[in-house]
């Protein structure tokens, strides 16, 4: 049994799978083509359901229904059971029979992830046990063994930082803390704010994110802005390359960045940094790369740094 494979003062929680669990699975099942794509998805509903109860019980709040694992389309094309934390970002709900000791995390599921929750599935289909979770994946096949304990969740939740998906900007999906420049800048900022990419077109979205960097800056706060834009192509399909554009301007009465103020984009195989020089309004980098693509973005003032982690 699995229960054998964990340490002993390890943190199991049973949760029995509700009615509501039940229909809900039912009826995704019904618009599934094959009985395997069907027993599929059923686990997969009640793996995010369960993890659902369990988030509420801990007074953590989520969105059951904001996820890939409830839109029809994608659940019909891919392997999904993803639950979005309020203002965290999305958990995947991987589900397991009794005496597996190895949980697939299928290929789709390895990015826009906060964390992966294993949720073993009785024969009967009457009760869940979450087993424990990671923070991250890098092949498709997790040993249970590497589980950390849920104990370990809430406090994991409450320090996550979300990745900020630019892709789904396209869709009108914006997390809270990036708004639009009307919310942010004065009419004379944001003017800068929109001097921007080199070929406008009417495809661009632009979001800011305000911050600040301690009293290095006097607690005033600059603005970090992201425009981003799909290639166009003759024949658009999802390997596109996205346009994207990482400014840094001053927030407020300030005309001026502070000098030394630093902007750094890390990608994959390389990255680029620039610095603001004595009188400079803004700051930017510009790069172009396919969907999925992990970014670093850091801005820095001698020893203060804020990162924001993106996926394009």
């Amino acid at each position: 049994m699995i229960y054998e494979t964990r340490s002993p003062d390890h943190f199991l929680v049973p949760m029995p799978i509700t009615q509501a669990a039940h229909r809900t699975a039912r009826e995704f099942t019904r618009q599934q083509p094959t009985p395997q794509k069907a027993e599929q998805v059923y686990r997969n509903t009640l793996a995010v359901y369960a993890v659902h109860n369990y988030l509420q019980i801990l007074g953590i709040s989520t969105n059951l229904t904001a996820g890939d694992s409830w839109n029809p389309l994608v659940r019909f094309a891919l392997d999904v059971a993803d639950l979005e934390v309020t203002n965290r970002g999305r958990l995947e709900c991987r589900p397991v029979r009794q005496n597996e000791t190895v949980c697939h995390i299928p290929p789709e599921v390895q990015t826009d992830r906060i964390g992966y929750i294993v949720v073993q599935i009785d024969d009967e289909q009457q009760e869940a046990t979450l087993l424990g979770f990671v923070d991250s994946v890098s092949e498709s096949d997790l040993s249970l063994r590497e589980l950390r304990s849920l104990i370990e969740l809430p406090t994991y939740l409450q320090h996550v930082r979300p990745k900020v998906i630019l892709s789904q900007w396209l869709e009108g999906i914006f997390h809270e803390a990036w708004q639009a420049l009307e919310e942010v800048f004065a009419p004379r900022q944001a003017h800068l704010a929109w001097a921007g990419l080199r070929n406008l077109r009417s495809s661009q979205i632009k979001r800011a994110k305000t911050f600040d960097l301690g009293l290095l800056l006097n607690q005033k706060t600059v603005a970090l802005v992201i425009t981003i834009q799909p290639e166009m192509a003759e024949t658009p399909t999802l390997a596109e390359n996205m346009n994207v554009l990482i400014q840094v301007l001053p927030m407020g009465e300030e005309e001026q960045l502070p000098p030394g103020l630093k902007l750094k984009v890390n990608l994959e195989c390389e990255s680029a940094e620039v610095e603001a020089r004595e009188a400079d309004n803004l700051i930017q980098l510009e790069f172009s790369e396919p969907p999925d693509t992990p970014v670093v973005v850091q801005v820095q003032l001698a020893d203060s740094v804020v990162t924001e982690e993106l996926i394009v």
